[in-house]
């Protein structure tokens, strides 16, 4: 079994939620056009 290296898993999240703000405003356009 693979070991985990949780604060690799912890530092990436935290790089990546930084451009979720950014995408947010394309989803919601993109749900309402779906729903």
């Amino acid at each position: 079994m693979a070991t985990v290296n949780k604060q690799a898993i912890a530092a990436a999240f935290g790089r990546a939620a930084a451009h979720y703000e950014q995408h947010a405003d394309l989803q919601r356009q993109s749900a309402d056009v779906l729903l």
